[in-house]
């Protein structure tokens, strides 16, 4: 089974370290959370929680085009 874009719901302590570690695998996450300044943050390739290195795998993330945060959610497979 293979999937293209992966949807994430909610990017807290247990959302976005798993949208990162799938998007850390050149897997296309799509991240939803209802949290403006959340998604503002990770769009930018930073965190908004305290993980250790999170930061820098969601930094490559999102400068590989592997992850996106979003409010509504999208298509997803």
């Amino acid at each position: 089974m293979s999937f293209d874009t992966i949807s994430v719901i909610g990017l807290g302590y247990i959302g976005l370290p798993t949208a990162a570690a799938f998007a850390s695998r050149k897997k296309k996450v799509v991240g939803v959370d209802v949290n403006q300044h959340a998604v503002d943050t990770i769009n930018r390739g930073a965190i908004h929680i305290v993980e250790p290195d999170l930061d820098k795998v969601v930094k490559a993330a999102v400068d590989g085009g592997f992850l996106q945060a979003v409010t509504k959610p999208l298509a997803a497979d």
